[in-house]
């Protein structure tokens, strides 16, 4: 039921579903992108393809009306897809390791 109510609720156009996760990732993605200038922000996990398909055109649209003076902060989806939680922690767990 989750992702069938997600994608029910994207497509929605009286709902605020949208729009409030456009929001969201914006909101988060343009503060690091202000602090750290980064040329690319990597989406990546469980949420990848539901972002890619429905909200990263909108939020990218905003980043870049927001961000002209600092460069662009380009986001793209992540090559190991749904994997890539795990092998952040994965890298993480070994570099702290060492």
């Amino acid at each position: 039921q989750g992702a069938e109510e997600a994608e029910t609720l994207v497509n929605n156009p009286d709902s605020t579903f949208r729009h409030d996760l456009e929001t969201a990732l914006f909101e988060s993605v343009s503060s690091l992108a202000t602090i750290f200038h980064p040329q690319i922000v990597y989406i990546g996990g469980g949420m990848q393809q539901f972002f890619e398909t429905y909200v990263l055109t909108g939020v990218q649209r905003r980043l870049d009306a927001l961000l002209p003076i600092y460069g662009k902060t380009r986001l793209q989806g992540c090559k190991a897809g749904t994997r890539a939680g795990s092998l952040g922690a994965a890298l993480l767990a070994h570099t702290e390791r060492r």
